[in-house]
């Protein structure tokens, strides 16, 4: 019989609250940021462009169900005392974005979330996870879908040779 004494820390980071669940030598077991999310009714104004604009991917039937899923705002300050700011989260569509991925798009996001985080973070704080999940997306917007498969003729040596480095990883 292990006796286990668990301690709880809890902390605010930003607009958001960190609950840790610490064992008594202090390996973590839970760590988790609660935030603060509102539902909105309907899609978002300044967001009904990416509704309607021209893009490869994702298809008519998938926008459709992702303007469908609900979007939220979240507190969002801009300094440390800044209690008025707020943003648009679609962390629901980003979800389901990234679960539509082709295989070999969803392995080269994988790649560059670990350049990121291994090279970029350290010297470049500014720049956010969300800032290259969002460059990804607008870049695979561009993107014909059969451009990922091995079968068609659009894929190209150069996605070959990023794929095949990006699975060694």
């Amino acid at each position: 019989f292990k006796d286990y004494s668990y301690k709880f820390l809890v902390e605010q980071a930003g607009p958001s609250v960190n609950l840790k669940i610490t064992l008594h030598r202090g390996q973590i077991i839970f760590d988790c940021d609660f935030l603060l999310s509102l539902p909105l009714t309907k899609w978002p104004s300044p967001a009904q462009e990416w509704l309607t604009r021209r893009r490869m991917w994702p298809n008519p039937s998938t926008i459709a169900r992702l303007a469908a899923l609900p979007c939220h705002i979240i507190p969002k300050p801009r300094t440390k005392t800044d209690t008025e700011s707020w943003r648009f989260s679609f962390s629901n569509q980003e979800l389901e974005l990234a679960a539509s991925l082709p295989e070999k798009a969803r392995i080269c996001y994988i790649g560059l979330k670990l350049i990121f985080k291994k090279y970029l973070k350290d010297i470049c704080p500014e720049l956010k996870s969300y800032h290259v999940l969002t460059m990804f997306l607008w870049f695979m917007e561009q993107q014909d879908p059969e451009c990922w498969d091995e079968e068609s003729s659009m894929y190209t040596g150069e996605k070959v040779l990023l794929v095949d480095y990006l699975e060694m990883i």
